[in-house]
């Protein structure tokens, strides 16, 4: 990560270039992305990429996945200069990303809010809008956001000591697959691949299994099961899907 000399000027760079793209007046919520990937990649170090609009995770889709050597180590929502970020962290969409979301920025590009483990360890302001609704950087604040980004950076997964966190951690993650599934079942309307599995689930298990409870079922099982898994996955090698080892009693993993 740069030194604070550089951070600095990577932030005054990065200030110049947002209230460049507001003075062009049609700027969208979109026309800041580029300035802040920008910034994060020069705040980060050469080993830091930051991928706009990455595939879907199971709590929704984040605006820029955060890789370092091609490991992800958090993302970023956006939202579009001005929109008051206390608003925003009431939605239902950054409950589900606080919750799914281990290590996560919510930013209107002028305010800086950082989350671990769901819950916000720091905010910082880089400006505000004027009465002319133009950007006015607080180059006071430059330290506090490079101290912020330092932090979300260097963020190491929470180490789990007792079986009351792992079982409030797993519980956790069924409850956002099950929520997953339950839009993916909409959105096939009676037609697709997990509507195919409930189907079995009905003829092979239970007759009357609803769509809701299918959701949760599978949900479960899949959390459970690719733990059971890891635990067993005593290679070297990665654990993945597709190196994952299940029994044959469990075909519905």
């Amino acid at each position: 990560m740069l030194n604070n000399r550089a951070a600095v000027a990577a932030l005054r760079s990065y200030g110049e270039a947002i209230q460049a793209v507001r003075a062009c007046g049609n700027a969208t919520e979109h026309s800041y992305r580029l300035p802040l990937q920008h910034l994060l990649e020069h705040l980060g170090g050469r080993n830091v990429s930051v991928l706009n609009e990455p595939k879907q995770v199971a709590c929704g889709a984040p605006d820029l996945a955060v890789e370092r050597s091609g490991v992800t180590v958090g993302y970023v929502e956006c939202k579009d200069v001005g929109i008051p970020l206390d608003q925003v962290e009431a939605t239902e969409q950054l409950e589900r990303y606080r919750h799914g979301l281990a290590n996560l920025i919510l930013t209107n590009h002028l305010e800086f809010r950082w989350y671990l483990d769901g819950q916000q360890r720091e905010k910082v302001c880089l400006g505000h809008l004027d009465k002319r609704h133009d950007i006015r950087l607080n180059p006071d604040a430059f330290s506090g956001i490079h101290a912020l980004f330092q932090n979300f950076f260097s963020a190491a997964p929470m180490v789990i000591g007792r079986s009351e966190e792992l079982a409030q951690r797993m519980a956790a993650k069924a409850r956002l697959l099950r929520d997953a599934m339950g839009h993916v079942l909409e959105q096939e309307n009676g037609m697709g691949p997990l509507h195919d599995l409930w189907q079995v689930y009905r003829q092979v298990l239970i007759t009357d299994l609803s769509e809701a409870d299918f959701a949760d079922l599978q949900a479960q099982t899949a959390t459970y099961g690719l733990f059971a898994a890891r635990c067993g996955h005593l290679t070297g090698a990665p654990f993945t899907r597709q190196s994952a080892v299940f029994t044959k009693t469990t075909p519905f993993l």
